[in-house]
């Protein structure tokens, strides 16, 4: 019985670290296309 709580325990933390790295990486992505848009925006304003 122990021995299958510590499985799903290994899965679910697995899966857990998995989630987490791909929501950071989206994150990531919306974080720079926010950013891009903003300089862009700053750099027409200048001219």
């Amino acid at each position: 019985m122990g021995n299958d709580v510590s499985l799903m325990r290994t899965m679910l933390r697995g899966m857990l670290q998995e989630t987490s790295t791909r929501l950071m990486s989206e994150q990531k992505q919306m974080l720079e296309r926010l950013w891009e848009a903003l300089m862009g925006i700053s750099e027409r304003r200048r001219r």
